[in-house]
């Protein structure tokens, strides 16, 4: 229960202070796009990065009825650790969600 209460949150703030742009300066952006078992579908975020799901990309759930997942694009998001010295980063980050999903191999596309 607590999780989902925080996941809930959580999209509610990445809605809420998604994609501003002020004075010429592009600040992160942030999409939630809910899929169901048996939906096709893609979304973008105005960077370019983006997603496409395939019918069977989300797994039904415990009951064997349709279930869903709602998937997130994060632009300029920081770094997970610290690079080795030397190394740089040639683009921005794009960080895709949810975290610890487990999907079968080929159901899914990213762009970059």
């Amino acid at each position: 229960m607590k999780k989902g209460l925080l996941f809930l949150l959580s999209i509610v703030l990445i809605l809420t202070f998604s994609h501003c742009i002020e004075d010429g300066i592009e600040t992160p952006e942030s999409e939630v796009a809910t899929f169901d078992t048996s939906e096709f579908g893609e979304f973008n975020v105005d960077a370019g990065a983006g997603i496409q799901i395939i019918p069977g990309t989300v797994p039904a759930n415990n009951n064997g009825e349709v279930g869903s997942v709602s998937f997130s694009i994060e632009t300029q998001v920081e770094s997970p650790r610290q690079l080795n010295t030397g190394a740089s980063f040639k683009n921005d980050l794009i960080k895709f969600g949810p975290e610890n999903l487990q999907l079968m191999a080929g159901t899914i596309g990213f762009a970059l």
